[in-house]
Formats: structure tokens, sequence, C-alpha cells
């Protein structure tokens, strides 16, 4: 899954990358509910542009989009 989003601590887009080496199977997830859900997935952020792109925190994160 791709997700959008506007890092509002560094003025820049990212996008977030989850399960990407799963080839898109919800494997690693041992605990589902209608809240959350609890396993190992992987997550990778990616700068649009030439910064770095670790957000300093969730809260940043805004505008979000599923590519």
């Amino acid at each position: 899954m791709k997700i959008q989003c506007y890092d509002n601590y560094k003025k820049q887009k990212l996008l977030i990358k989850i399960g990407e080496e799963f080839d898109d199977e919800l494997e690693g997830i041992d605990t589902w509910n209608s809240k959350y859900c609890l396993g190992r997935i992987p997550i990778e952020f990616v700068a649009l542009t030439d910064e770095d792109p670790n957000p300093k925190r969730w809260s940043d994160l805004s505008n979000f989009k599923i590519i």
C-alpha cells in the first residue's frame, strides 16, 4: 500500500510504503480487531524531493491520500 502525505515540520510531500515486500498480502499481522491490528509490517518513508524522508513525529503528517 502506498500513502501520500505532507510533512508539516519539514514542509515536504512524503510517500509512505507499507508492507511492500509482502507483495500486497496482509502477512505479518498477528492480531485484528475493530480498532487496530498488531504485527510486524515494514514501513518505508520516501521523500518526493531530495530532503531527508524520515518524519520527526506522526502528528506532523497531514493530507493523507491512498495511492
